[in-house]
């Protein structure tokens, strides 16, 4: 909790409501920190549809070249209005605390990182939650659509995360498959 205080990623709160937290291993060691959002859900729940894996399949087929990024932290990488950030609320052993910045939801991020890149989305970018592809069958493109992909998370302050950046590759594995 220190540290994400430190970063400005959360904050104390005195709402009275909250929401349980937890701890889940990280494949790549470590825990991430987890918020059940449940009850929250019940009363505000975005049903922005999730995309299909077997979109993205579709899409890739005939691809010659793949990067693949994940954005970093994403959760905590989506602005929150002060209104919005109390229904963020949740409790842990050290205290109550809110969000700053935070897509309670898988549902939201998806809506973001969607609109974001929406005049891209189907011809050679594809997103699930914070996973992101650019992907093309010319490798004569794949830089140009690169640049463009990298200039537009980076006009909105997102930033990725540099461990599980793979560029220009013929084959990548992607959400297990």
């Amino acid at each position: 909790m220190e540290d994400l205080l430190q970063k400005g990623v959360v904050q104390p709160s005195k709402f009275p409501y909250m929401s349980p937290e937890f701890l889940l291993p990280k494949s790549i060691g470590g825990y991430r920190m987890v918020v059940d959002y449940c009850k929250v859900d019940q009363i505000c729940f975005d049903s922005y549809p999730l995309p299909k894996l077997v979109q993205a399949f579709q899409h890739f087929s005939g691809t010659a070249m793949f990067s693949v990024m994940d954005l970093n932290s994403a959760y905590f990488q989506i602005p929150l209005t002060p209104q919005s950030r109390r229904i963020t609320a949740f409790c842990t052993p050290f205290g109550l605390y809110e969000f700053m910045g935070s897509s309670i939801d898988c549902q939201g991020l998806s809506h973001v990182v969607d609109n974001l890149f929406a005049n891209l989305k189907g011809k050679y970018v594809f997103n699930y939650l914070d996973d992101l592809v650019v992907y093309l069958a010319s490798i004569s493109e794949h830089q140009e659509h690169l640049r463009e992909v990298l200039g537009t998370l980076q006009s909105v302050g997102f930033t990725l995360n540099e461990e599980k950046i793979v560029l220009g590759t013929s084959e990548i594995k992607y959400l297990g498959h």
